[in-house]
């Protein structure tokens, strides 16, 4: 399955496969490291290195957060774009 939303002019997309496990997130269109089921991290030009989690299912809807706590974005099921 495939979700997808936009915010502040960033694209995020998360990815699941329901029978392989696999999961992906990119933003605008670039690939994140997986660094265990549920988190993900990339590097920005500054070098400085930043981790996302992803909360959630997709029955019940999707939130990534960022290392600190604080609520990034939140993808709606159904694959419905959040905010």
């Amino acid at each position: 399955m495939q979700i997808e939303t936009e915010k502040d002019g960033v694209r995020y997309v998360y990815k699941e496969s329901f029978w392989l496990g696999k999961r992906e997130l990119s933003v605008n269109g670039m690939q994140l490291q997986k660094l265990d089921r549920r988190t993900f991290s990339w590097q920005d030009e500054g070098g400085v290195r930043h981790t996302l989690k992803v909360k959630g299912s997709f029955l019940a809807g999707i939130t990534l957060q960022y290392e600190n706590g604080n609520e990034l974005v939140v993808f709606k099921k159904n694959g419905m774009s959040g905010s």
